[in-house]
């Protein structure tokens, strides 16, 4: 009898783990980019609003990189899409490896990500992004024999530098960054 009851038992334990796994992976896929591994706009949206709020709390800054890839529709249509895709994800694996582990990176929409960067000023912000242009200038998409340049326009964006801080206008800050860096080129 024993034996049996523990069979019982260890079914349905099996059953409730098999159900939190599910529920952890629908968490990690509703939150997260599916081609970058990246957290998403949606999970960027309430991050952002929970880091302003924290901004306007504790008076802490709060610092956003706009990142924007040069040259991707040149790589889609050269090389075509499956190379595209490598492109974001080495993007990604860049963009992860320069950022600290309280930073936070997003896949914005196509070829555009997000840095936000608690407790960062505009300068240490700005040094982020030449950190990340050095870096990015320095390991090229390597396919077999194929070497592909990685480059983005990157804007930074502060809310000790905004009249009104909100996530909207502190992404627009940054969004025009990245055009006005675009016009000096």
């Amino acid at each position: 009898m024993d034996s049996y009851f523990l069979y019982q038992l260890s079914g349905k334990a099996s059953l409730c783990l098999s159900a939190v796994v599910a529920r952890e992976r629908a968490d990690f896929l509703a939150t997260r980019d599916p081609l970058t591994k990246l957290r998403n706009r949606r999970e960027l949206e309430e991050t952002l609003d929970r880091e302003v709020s924290r901004v306007i709390r504790h008076g802490s800054p709060l610092s956003l990189a706009f990142v924007d890839c040069d040259d991707f529709k040149q790589v889609n249509d050269r090389h075509g899409h499956d190379m595209g895709d490598k492109y974001l994800q080495h993007m990604a694996r860049c963009m992860e490896e320069v950022t600290r582990k309280t930073d936070m990176v997003f896949r914005y929409a196509g070829d555009e990500f997000i840095i936000l960067l608690p407790d960062q000023d505009s300068k240490g912000a700005q040094f982020t992004a030449e950190r990340l242009q050095t870096y990015l200038y320095n390991h090229p998409l390597v396919c077999g024999d194929l070497h592909i340049p990685v480059k983005a326009s990157i804007g930074v964006g502060c809310t000790s530098e905004l009249a009104q801080v909100t996530p909207r206008a502190l992404l627009k800050v940054a969004e025009l960054e990245v055009e006005l860096a675009r016009a000096r080129e």
